[in-house]
């Protein structure tokens, strides 16, 4: 393989990490409820919040698991918005075409 080939290999491989990142960050924000990873999810939650707080969670968490409505479990847990994501895109996109 030539080194042209190789640059442009890396280059490729770049974009499409790129791409992975980009739609495992746009995923969060895109909330789909799952029971199960839900279930998960409501567990963390509960194990990190405070004595307080640890009441609403169980009754969220008993209603995912009795197939009720429930918040979504992920929400706060995030700290950007898709117009961030489309940024840090533009930004990947100019490091990489930089490279």
């Amino acid at each position: 393989m030539k080194k042209g080939e190789k640059i442009m290999d890396k280059l490729q491989n770049q974009k499409e990490n790129k791409a992975g990142l980009l739609e495992d960050m746009l995923s969060f924000i895109r909330y789909t409820p799952n029971r199960e990873a839900d279930i998960l999810a409501f567990m963390e939650k509960y194990q990190k919040a405070d004595h307080e707080e640890r009441p609403v969670i169980l009754e969220h968490l008993r209603c995912c698991m009795d197939g009720k409505e429930y918040p979504n479990p992920y929400a706060g847990s995030y700290h950007y918005t898709p117009e961030d994501v489309s940024l840090m895109g533009k930004i990947l996109d100019d490091y990489i075409d930089d490279s």
